[in-house]
Protein backbone atom coordinates (compact mmCIF):
# COMPACT_ATOMS: atom_id res chain seq x y z
CA UNK A 1 0.00 0.00 0.00
CA UNK A 2 1.26 3.45 -0.84
CA UNK A 3 1.86 6.20 1.63
CA UNK A 4 -0.81 8.89 1.23
CA UNK A 5 1.67 11.78 1.17
CA UNK A 6 3.84 9.97 -1.34
CA UNK A 7 0.85 9.49 -3.66
CA UNK A 8 -0.21 13.13 -3.41
CA UNK A 9 3.16 14.68 -3.98
CA UNK A 10 4.84 12.15 -6.25
CA UNK A 11 6.27 13.25 -9.58
CA UNK A 12 6.67 9.86 -11.15
CA UNK A 13 5.19 9.41 -14.63
CA UNK A 14 1.66 8.03 -14.75
CA UNK A 15 0.63 9.61 -11.46
CA UNK A 16 -0.83 13.05 -11.09
CA UNK A 17 0.93 15.40 -8.69
CA UNK A 18 -1.55 17.26 -6.50
CA UNK A 19 -0.33 20.39 -4.81
CA UNK A 20 -2.44 22.33 -2.35
CA UNK A 21 -2.27 26.10 -2.89
CA UNK A 22 -2.12 26.82 0.85
CA UNK A 23 -1.82 25.07 4.15
CA UNK A 24 -5.13 24.72 5.93
CA UNK A 25 -4.93 25.62 9.60
CA UNK A 26 -7.78 24.51 11.81
CA UNK A 27 -7.31 27.51 14.06
CA UNK A 28 -8.35 29.75 11.16
CA UNK A 29 -11.73 28.00 11.04
CA UNK A 30 -12.47 28.65 14.71
CA UNK A 31 -14.94 31.58 14.99
CA UNK A 32 -14.03 32.31 18.63
CA UNK A 33 -11.31 34.97 18.99
CA UNK A 34 -8.02 33.79 20.47
CA UNK A 35 -8.29 35.80 23.67
CA UNK A 36 -11.62 34.13 24.59
CA UNK A 37 -10.47 30.55 24.03
CA UNK A 38 -9.46 28.51 27.05
CA UNK A 39 -5.75 27.93 27.46
CA UNK A 40 -4.07 24.59 27.07
CA UNK A 41 -2.22 24.72 30.35
CA UNK A 42 -3.01 21.97 32.75
CA UNK A 43 -4.00 22.94 36.24
CA UNK A 44 -1.14 22.64 38.64
CA UNK A 45 -3.27 21.77 41.61
CA UNK A 46 -2.08 18.65 43.30
CA UNK A 47 -4.51 16.06 44.49
CA UNK A 48 -4.57 16.18 48.23
CA UNK A 49 -3.95 12.92 49.98
CA UNK A 50 -6.63 13.73 52.56
CA UNK A 51 -9.33 14.17 49.89
CA UNK A 52 -12.51 12.83 51.51
CA UNK A 53 -14.34 12.15 48.25
CA UNK A 54 -12.80 8.75 47.69
CA UNK A 55 -12.76 6.64 50.79
CA UNK A 56 -12.77 2.95 50.13
CA UNK A 57 -13.79 1.18 53.32
CA UNK A 58 -12.04 3.72 55.51
CA UNK A 59 -8.64 4.08 53.83
CA UNK A 60 -7.65 7.40 52.28
CA UNK A 61 -6.83 7.44 48.56
CA UNK A 62 -6.57 10.13 45.93
CA UNK A 63 -9.62 10.78 43.78
CA UNK A 64 -9.70 9.25 40.31
CA UNK A 65 -12.48 9.46 37.78
CA UNK A 66 -12.55 5.75 37.07
CA UNK A 67 -12.66 4.57 40.65
CA UNK A 68 -16.08 3.88 42.14
CA UNK A 69 -16.84 4.61 45.75
CA UNK A 70 -17.78 1.46 47.63
CA UNK A 71 -18.41 2.79 51.12
CA UNK A 72 -21.83 2.72 52.80
CA UNK A 73 -20.72 5.16 55.53
CA UNK A 74 -22.93 8.31 55.52
CA UNK A 75 -20.35 10.19 57.62
CA UNK A 76 -18.12 10.39 54.55
CA UNK A 77 -20.84 12.26 52.67
CA UNK A 78 -21.30 14.67 55.58
CA UNK A 79 -17.54 15.29 55.61
CA UNK A 80 -17.59 15.92 51.84
CA UNK A 81 -20.49 18.37 52.24
CA UNK A 82 -18.63 20.23 54.96
CA UNK A 83 -15.57 20.71 52.73
CA UNK A 84 -17.50 21.40 49.53
CA UNK A 85 -16.92 24.78 47.89
CA UNK A 86 -20.39 25.98 46.90
CA UNK A 87 -20.89 27.44 43.44
CA UNK A 88 -23.74 28.93 41.48
CA UNK A 89 -24.51 25.55 39.93
CA UNK A 90 -25.32 24.17 43.37
CA UNK A 91 -28.52 26.25 43.38
CA UNK A 92 -30.17 23.47 41.39
CA UNK A 93 -30.47 21.32 44.50
CA UNK A 94 -32.71 23.71 46.52
CA UNK A 95 -34.84 24.15 43.39
CA UNK A 96 -35.13 20.37 43.02
CA UNK A 97 -36.00 20.09 46.71
CA UNK A 98 -38.76 22.65 46.16
CA UNK A 99 -40.17 20.64 43.25
CA UNK A 100 -40.04 17.45 45.31
CA UNK A 101 -41.83 19.10 48.25
CA UNK A 102 -44.46 20.62 45.96
CA UNK A 103 -45.03 17.26 44.29
CA UNK A 104 -45.43 15.56 47.65
CA UNK A 105 -47.82 18.28 48.85
CA UNK A 106 -50.24 17.89 45.93
CA UNK A 107 -50.46 14.11 46.12
CA UNK A 108 -53.29 12.47 48.04
CA UNK A 109 -52.73 12.18 51.78
CA UNK A 110 -50.56 9.20 52.61
CA UNK A 111 -48.21 10.51 55.30
CA UNK A 112 -46.50 7.19 55.98
CA UNK A 113 -45.66 6.59 52.31
CA UNK A 114 -44.47 10.19 51.85
CA UNK A 115 -42.30 10.02 54.97
CA UNK A 116 -40.78 6.70 53.92
CA UNK A 117 -40.10 8.10 50.45
CA UNK A 118 -38.33 11.19 51.78
CA UNK A 119 -36.31 9.15 54.29
CA UNK A 120 -35.36 6.71 51.51
CA UNK A 121 -34.21 9.58 49.29
CA UNK A 122 -32.12 11.06 52.12
CA UNK A 123 -30.58 7.66 52.86
CA UNK A 124 -29.76 7.05 49.19
CA UNK A 125 -28.12 10.48 48.91
CA UNK A 126 -26.10 10.03 52.11
CA UNK A 127 -24.42 6.73 51.20
CA UNK A 128 -21.44 7.28 48.86
CA UNK A 129 -22.02 4.05 46.94
CA UNK A 130 -25.54 5.09 45.91
CA UNK A 131 -24.93 8.86 45.86
CA UNK A 132 -22.60 8.61 42.86
CA UNK A 133 -25.58 7.40 40.81
CA UNK A 134 -28.58 9.14 42.36
CA UNK A 135 -27.14 12.64 42.84
CA UNK A 136 -26.38 13.21 39.13
CA UNK A 137 -29.73 11.66 38.19
CA UNK A 138 -31.73 13.63 40.78
CA UNK A 139 -33.19 16.03 38.17
CA UNK A 140 -34.55 13.05 36.23
CA UNK A 141 -36.10 11.47 39.31
CA UNK A 142 -37.57 14.85 40.30
CA UNK A 143 -39.10 15.28 36.85
CA UNK A 144 -40.60 11.78 37.01
CA UNK A 145 -42.13 12.50 40.43
CA UNK A 146 -43.40 15.89 39.24
CA UNK A 147 -44.88 14.34 36.09
CA UNK A 148 -46.56 11.58 38.11
CA UNK A 149 -47.99 14.06 40.64
CA UNK A 150 -49.15 16.60 38.06
CA UNK A 151 -52.43 14.73 37.59
CA UNK A 152 -53.37 15.70 41.15
CA UNK A 153 -52.75 19.43 40.60
CA UNK A 154 -56.08 19.97 38.81
CA UNK A 155 -58.06 18.30 41.58
CA UNK A 156 -56.81 20.97 44.03
CA UNK A 157 -58.37 23.86 42.11
CA UNK A 158 -61.47 22.00 40.96
CA UNK A 159 -63.47 22.72 44.12
CA UNK A 160 -66.83 24.17 43.16
CA UNK A 161 -68.46 26.94 45.22
CA UNK A 162 -71.36 24.66 46.22
CA UNK A 163 -68.90 22.14 47.63
CA UNK A 164 -67.12 24.88 49.57
CA UNK A 165 -70.39 26.02 51.18
CA UNK A 166 -71.34 22.46 52.08
CA UNK A 167 -67.93 21.86 53.59
CA UNK A 168 -68.12 25.04 55.70
CA UNK A 169 -71.54 24.12 57.02
CA UNK A 170 -70.46 20.67 58.11
CA UNK A 171 -67.55 21.87 60.28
Amino acid sequence: MFDFAAVLFSTTPGKMAVRWPFTLKLSALNPIPRRYRPGRQRSRQKLREDDPTDYNDGDVRSERVTRLQTSFNPLITLRVLRRHRWTLLDLQYPVLAGFILFSLCITPPAPLIKTLGVLGLILVLLMPITRQFFLPSLPIWTYLLYFFCSRYALSLGAVRPAEVESRQGSC
